[in-house]
């Protein structure tokens, strides 16, 4: 073979080797969405600094929605279709439903029948009671302001004036006898979403007002991605062994306030304003043999 001849072929073999391995290169890296029109920091990261508001989620239930059914026919943007054109915020499981272990299930029953007619304080919907939301029930129950800076994100919540502190340098979940109302939170980049990984959350606080209960062994990963300028995608996967019989997802989105002098209002909780008159009824509706689980049937 002539020395021209094996030059072509060595030539052509590198070339088809190149492009064959082009396509796996390309599917190998992570393209951003929306590259060039989101909003980014001096560093290349997304900014999700500004003022938002949950759209497409209700705190009242995951599943169903709040208890007006005119609100329920103006259904929203989360997962499979439910009552009154309600679609369910879960979208893992695909039935919307939050996939209770039967004990669990039975525990949240109870707790639907106390929050109706309640009889003694823990039988209160602990959000009536002025306590924390915690995570993730504090991002879909009123505006949040996000701060951002390169090492860290500070979360500030317009309900009871909560906020989360949310650190990026890559420190140490805290030691499990540390449990806090919004959790110990760590977060890190994965292309342009931002992950939050979320563990040490207190017993006590609900995930929604229809007893949807959790424990301490509740871990939550949070993804927050931009869809466009004005609208990120928050996604929550949340596991507990000792409720929940698999993982499950719940998704939504923040809207951007375009207003330049957006602020946090002030909508603080008083507690024992509300709370007592509600046991007096409870009490005496279950003296006459009235104790009733709350629905949402009409």
């Amino acid at each position: 073979m002539s020395t021209r001849l094996v030059r072509l072929v060595t030539a052509l073999a590198t070339l088809v080797a190149a492009l064959a391995l082009a396509p796996m290169a390309a599917a190998g890296q992570a393209q951003p969405a929306n590259r060039t029109n989101i909003p980014r920091t001096a560093d290349g990261r997304p900014d999700f600094s500004g003022y938002w508001q949950p759209n497409g989620i209700d705190s009242h239930s995951l599943e169903e929605g709040c208890c007006d059914p005119a609100s329920l026919r103006m259904g929203n943007g989360g997962g499979p279709r439910g009552r009154e054109g309600f679609k369910s915020a879960v979208v893992d499981p695909p039935n919307g439903r939050i996939p209770y272990l039967p004990a669990a299930q039975a525990k949240r029953n109870e707790l639907l029948y106390a929050v109706e007619t309640p009889v003694k304080k823990t039988d209160i919907e602990p959000e009536d009671i002025c306590y924390p939301l915690g995570v993730p029930r504090s991002n879909y129950r009123g505006a949040i302001n996000i701060r951002q800076t390169p090492g860290a994100m500070m979360f500030l919540y317009e309900w009871t004036h909560g906020f989360r502190f949310v650190p990026l340098d890559g420190r140490p979940h805290l030691g499990t006898n540390v449990t806090l109302w919004n959790g110990d939170a760590r977060a890190r980049w994965e292309g342009d979403t931002l992950v939050i990984d979320v563990t040490n959350l207190r017993e006590g606080p609900w995930l929604d007002s229809h007893g949807s209960h959790y424990t301490s062994a509740m871990h939550v990963v949070e993804r927050l991605t931009y869809v466009d300028p004005n609208t990120i995608r928050y996604e929550a996967t949340i596991e507990d062994p000792n409720v929940f019989s698999r993982p499950w997802k719940i998704q939504h989105q923040f809207r951007r306030n375009p207003d330049p002098n957006a602020a946090l209002l002030e909508e603080a909780c008083a507690e024992g304003i509300s709370y007592q008159l509600r046991l007096d009824i409870g009490r005496a509706a279950v003296a006459r043999g009235e104790r009733k689980m709350h629905t949402h049937e009409e």
